[in-house]
């Protein structure tokens, strides 16, 4: 009698045991993806330059202000930075009609091209996770930056591109501004046969220029895209002498 109550103490002493470690393995409350700018960028791999941080909010109810300020002051893991400058900070915010639109300190301003354009697709992609948000529209507080004519949305920035017909493949193509100081983005859908180069018809897109009005094309004048190959998850091109000796002086 007596084993067999031990056996049975013993029995409900595991069962407790198994259910605390199940509630500490699920206690999330309000988890959500911040995403930074990885330091540590592996070409070939599906990690890229944007990396997904799983985080919980703590509370269902958060406001968005408190959101975002959260995610601005970045992430704890050291292989991650934050892509917005030090300092960065939320003035204030509207969300209405889908549209998130976000006034930030002016210290966004001090960022270049590539890292400003880095920076959106981490901010897009982060906070169009909250329901009912579908696209990020952000400016200064001096009003003199915006990063696009239009609104953000998620599929503006994607990880991975995979159209649904073989012959068809979905592209993303950047084109410097009127002033030559901001990208912006123009997608396209490519017509490519059986076993063609895509990389190579990809760059010819780009060679093509953009089609938009407030766009210019980033590529010296005269260039041609003689070939261009991967290996090892690098992109190797082989552009005509105008890639060098066209170059602007800004490169």
């Amino acid at each position: 009698m007596k084993r067999l109550i031990c056996l049975l103490l013993t029995c409900v002493l595991i069962l407790s045991l198994l259910t605390a470690c199940a509630q500490e393995t699920d206690t999330r409350v309000n988890p959500i993806s911040f995403y930074y700018k990885n330091r540590e960028v592996t070409f070939g791999t599906e990690i890229g330059v944007v990396y997904p941080l799983a985080v919980d909010l703590d509370d269902r109810n958060i406001a968005i202000s408190e959101l975002i300020s959260r995610y601005l002051e970045g992430p704890d893991e050291v292989f991650l930075e934050c892509p917005f400058p030090p300092g960065t900070k939320l003035v204030e915010c509207t969300w209405a009609d889908g549209l998130l639109s976000m006034v930030l300190t002016d210290d966004f301003k001090s960022l270049s091209s590539l890292d400003t354009t880095i920076a959106m697709a981490c901010l897009t992609l982060t906070m169009t996770q909250v329901g009912g948000v579908d696209s990020v529209w952000v400016e200064t507080e001096d009003g003199t930056f915006s990063y696009s004519d239009v609104p953000l949305r998620a599929e503006d920035f994607p990880l991975f591109v995979q159209a649904d017909d073989s012959s068809e493949t979905a592209v993303k193509l950047y084109f410097a501004d009127a002033s030559d100081r901001y990208l912006l983005l123009e997608s396209r859908t490519v017509q490519l046969q059986e076993q063609e180069n895509v990389p190579l018809a990809v760059l010819e897109e780009l060679l093509n220029g953009p089609s938009g009005a407030n766009m210019s094309s980033v590529l010296p004048d005269g260039t041609r895209a003689l070939d261009a190959q991967i290996a090892d998850g690098i992109c190797f091109v082989d552009f005509s002498s105008a890639f060098f000796g066209n170059r602007p002086k800004t490169a």
